[in-house]
């Protein structure tokens, strides 16, 4: 199942964006709390909250795995993944 989430990432100029990814549930092998304070420094300018946090995901890509960081905490992260998978199984 695929789910949006907002992916924090750099351009080639180095300034920091936001733009929508949808990942596969199934290949999300971890989620953790991000603290980069670059990303949190950006947050106003990205139009978020302050309060805002962030998490890096590690998605499996076959034989490699890659990280994306994206927006919510990592609580809210797993439900959203959670309530997703609860769907497909009725």
């Amino acid at each position: 199942m695929l789910v949006k989430f907002f992916e924090v990432f750099k351009k080639p100029d180095g300034q920091i964006n936001l733009r929508e990814i949808y990942l596969n549930t199934n290949n999300i092998v971890s989620v953790r709390e991000e603290f980069s304070q670059q990303i949190l420094d950006e947050t106003k300018r990205l139009g978020l909250m302050e309060e805002s946090k962030f998490s890096r995901l590690s998605v499996s890509e076959g034989a490699s795995t890659s990280v994306v960081t994206v927006v919510g905490c990592p609580q809210n992260i797993y439900s959203k993944v959670r309530r997703q998978k609860k769907v497909l199984k009725g």
